[in-house]
C-alpha cells in the first residue's frame, strides 16, 4: 500500500510539474509571437539611421517609411 502512495504520489508530481512547464513555455511564445510590431522596430531604426536630424524632421520622414512598411508587411 504504501508503495502504491508513493508511486501516485510521484506521478501526480510530475504532472503537476509538467503542466507548469508547458504554461510556461506558452506564455514565453506568447510574449515573443505578440512583441514584434513592424512599426515599432522600423522606427528604432530610422532613429538609427537619422540620428543626424532634429526630432520634427526625424519622426515627419520615419512616420512615412515606417507606416508604408507595416502596412506591407501586414498585407503579406
Amino acid at each position: 500500500m504504501m508503495v502504491f502512495l508513493i508511486r501516485g504520489f510521484g506521478t501526480a508530481l510530475r504532472c503537476v510539474m509538467i503542466k507548469k512547464i508547458l504554461r510556461l513555455v506558452f506564455v514565453v511564445l506568447l510574449i515573443v509571437s505578440c512583441g514584434s510590431d513592424p512599426y515599432k522596430q522600423c522606427m528604432k531604426e530610422e532613429k538609427r539611421k537619422n540620428a543626424y536630424l532634429g526630432e520634427d524632421d526625424y519622426l515627419k520622414e520615419s512616420s512615412k517609411i515606417c507606416a508604408r512598411k507595416a502596412r506591407q508587411s501586414k498585407s503579406y
